[in-house]
This record gives structure tokens, C-alpha cells and sequence, in this order.
């Protein structure tokens, strides 16, 4: 478990609310942004030429306090990036929430 100390870096984590679009399909929308402390860890990072640009695939964890409203809908954005959350696992019980999550097609500066 991560302690208060080591959750440095300020992270949104922005739900997706869904809704019906005009053919029925659900559409996502970008809810009110919450802002939290966590833990930032980097799990793999590549880089790949994707026509004629140089892309960075970013794969990361944040560790959070526990919350209930994170899903696999939700965005979170950190050091302005958008990050799509592949799994969420608790730690514990309800003592932090462990989130998995990528990034895919950030052009390097």
C-alpha cells in the first residue's frame, strides 16, 4: 500500500456518462473532472514510427484512496495526457484503488 507521502503527482479522473445517440448507439460524454493525489508508476513505454512520426505507447499505474466511482468508462488525464483505464484493482480492503491504464498514439515532442 502506498502511503499519503508518496501520492505526489495531481491527476482528473473524468467519468464517461453515457447516453443515446441518434441510431440508439450510446454515446460518451465527458463528465464533471475529479481531482485526486496519487501514486504514478510507469509499467512499459515504446516507441513505435507510425507514418513518418515518432509515437510513444505509454502503459502506467496510478494508485488512489479507494473510491467507487472509477470504471473502465472513465478517462483519466495526467501532465497533459489522456489515459484510457484497461483494469482497476482494489487494494486491501477499500484502503486504495490500484488503476491500470494506456496511453496510445502520443507524438514525442
Amino acid at each position: 500500500m502506498v502511503g499519503a507521502g508518496d501520492r505526489d503527482r495531481l491527476i482528473e479522473i473524468v467519468p464517461q456518462i453515457a447516453s443515446k445517440g441518434r441510431a440508439g448507439a450510446p454515446q460518451y460524454t465527458g463528465g464533471p473532472a475529479v481531482k485526486e493525489w496519487a501514486c504514478w508508476k510507469i509499467a512499459k513505454q515504446e516507441t513505435r514510427y507510425l507514418n513518418h512520426t515518432e509515437t510513444l505507447f505509454s502503459e502506467c499505474t496510478f494508485e488512489i484512496p479507494y473510491r467507487t466511482d472509477v470504471d473502465l468508462a472513465a478517462k483519466i488525464r495526467f501532465d497533459g495526457i489522456t489515459y484510457d483505464i484497461v483494469h482497476t484493482a482494489e487494494i486491501g480492503y477499500r484502503e486504495g484503488l490500484r488503476i491500470y491504464c494506456r496511453a496510445q498514439g502520443v507524438k514525442k515532442p
